[in-house]
């Protein structure tokens, strides 16, 4: 609510531009962290007097929480390097370009939020029942969110099909862009498609802590498929961009499905948990 109030004021009152937003959102970003520490003071205060203490006593449990949190890093930062090679990609083939990119990658992301809710409630009810070790509620956890991630990208897909032309009035008034966001218009209707199982997957690997899976299928999906896609349809220009992009979520849905059959199988099961 801040970061909306103050790049109202900066941008729209102060007339800032983008050197107001940038503003807006420090001042925001600060203020969450200040606000989170004096929420959590007292906690706080008394994790950091126990913090040494549980540290010596709980040593292997330390380096399993420091080694997940590395291959989340991995896997995280490839993402990243992913968002912004697409970036600069765009930016390489002029300004129109980078601004049609942008405004499209921005609805990509508010059409994320529905399947990423789900891949949220996955992480927490599929590492719970991981956790109990009962594989036939995990499974149909897994079943469900996955269900309901799909139906929430076929609404997603419906809804930026119908409404392509208000969307586009709404996050431009510069002719120029505006037709070339309508030219890629098609990649940003399949992208919720491609990208749900891998949203999905995401939620779930990290709940049951299997996140040398998703390091690796992110590695795979990114160095292996994305970069060799996107080098061999350049002659497409910016089509060729977005279609390596959409390769790279439909490869990371793939990868990640395969690791879950062979991983979670039955056969895996009592294995995995000790």
């Amino acid at each position: 609510c801040a970061n909306i109030l103050l790049d109202l004021l900066f941008i729209i009152g102060l007339e800032m531009n983008s050197t107001g937003a940038a503003i807006a959102s420090t001042i925001s970003e600060y203020l969450a962290l200040i606000l989170g520490l004096w929420a959590t003071r007292k906690p706080l205060s008394q994790a950091i007097r126990r913090g040494l203490k549980q540290s010596l006593q709980q040593g292997p449990t330390i380096r399993r929480l420091a080694k997940n949190n590395f291959e989340i890093f991995v896997r995280t930062a490839s993402l990243l390097f992913s968002l912004s090679f697409f970036t600069a990609q765009g930016a390489s083939q002029g300004a129109t370009t980078l601004a049609a990119n942008a405004i499209l990658m921005q609805l990509v992301m508010a059409a994320a939020y529905g399947m990423d809710g789900f891949a949220h409630a996955a992480e927490a009810l599929a590492g719970r029942a991981f956790a109990d070790s009962d594989r036939q509620r995990f499974i149909a956890v897994c079943r469900c969110c996955g269900r309901w991630a799909l139906y929430s990208a076929i609404a997603a897909s419906l809804l930026l099909l119908v409404a392509e032309t208000p969307l586009l009035d709404t996050m431009t008034d510069l002719p120029d862009v505006r037709s070339a966001a309508s030219e890629y218009y098609n990649w940003l209707i399949i992208l919720p498609l491609a990208s749900a199982a891998c949203y999905c997957y995401d939620g779930i690997f990290i709940g049951a802590l299997r996140t040398k899976a998703l390091q690796y299928c992110m590695l795979v999906s990114v160095f292996g498929l994305y970069l060799p896609i996107w080098y061999t349809s350049q002659s497409w220009g910016n089509h060729g961009l977005w279609f390596a992009f959409t390769c790279l979520n439909i490869a990371r849905g793939v990868t990640l499905a395969l690791c879950f059959v062979w991983i979670f199988s039955p056969s895996r099961w009592q294995n995995i948990l000790r």
